[in-house]
C-alpha cells in the first residue's frame, strides 16, 4: 500500500470517524433560556436600625431569565441578578450618606408567586468600614413566558441575638 492511498483513507475514513465520536461524546447544551425585560424597582424607604433612621434612594435594577432543562426534564429555574448600585441612604441623626455596591446571583424553582429576601450591605460613604445591612424583600409573580412582574419592600435585618 503507498502512502498515498494510506493518507486518503485517513482523511476520507478515520477522520470523520473521529471527529464524529468527539461531537457525540461531548455534552450537548440542553437548555431552553428565555430572558425576562429588565425590572426596575423604586427603593424609597426608611430603614430604622438600632442607630438612626435610614432614608433610601434610587434603583433596585433585576435582570433575569428563565431556563428550562429539556435533557432532565427538571422544574424551571429562574435566574435573577439584583443590582443595588444606584441605591443611596441618608441618616437622621449622622446627617450622613450611606453607599451600597452589592449584586446578587440568585437561582430558584420558578413558582407563580413567591417573596425572596436578599441581605445586602450598606455603609457610610466616608467609611466603608462602617456598615450595616438591610434585607430587600421581593415578592415576585410570573404568569408565564417571560411576564416577571416584582415588587420591593425594604427592612432592616433582624438582629441575629
Amino acid at each position: 500500500m503507498n502512502t498515498h492511498r494510506i493518507d486518503n483513507f485517513f482523511r476520507q475514513v478515520i477522520m470523520p470517524a473521529m471527529l464524529a465520536g468527539l461531537l457525540l461524546g461531548l455534552p450537548m447544551s440542553a437548555l431552553a433560556i428565555t430572558a425576562i425585560p429588565n425590572i426596575s424597582l423604586s427603593a424609597n424607604s426608611i430603614i430604622s436600625d438600632a442607630v438612626e433612621n435610614v432614608k433610601f434612594t434610587g434603583q433596585i435594577s433585576v435582570d433575569g431569565k428563565i431556563i428550562d432543562d429539556l435533557v432532565f426534564n427538571n422544574p424551571q429555574i429562574i435566574e435573577l441578578v439584583i443590582d443595588f448600585r444606584d441605591v443611596k441612604g441618608h441618616g437622621d441623626k449622622t446627617n450622613k450618606q450611606f453607599i451600597t455596591d452589592a449584586q446578587a446571583i440568585l437561582h430558584r424553582p420558578l413558582r407563580t408567586t413567591d417573596v425572596i429576601d436578599v441581605t445586602f450591605p450598606y455603609y457610610l460613604a466616608s467609611d466603608p468600614s462602617v456598615s450595616r445591612t438591610a434585607v430587600a424583600s421581593f415578592e415576585l409573580s410570573y404568569a408565564g413566558g417571560n411576564k416577571v412582574t416584582m415588587k420591593l419592600k425594604l427592612k432592616a435585618k433582624p438582629s441575629s441575638f
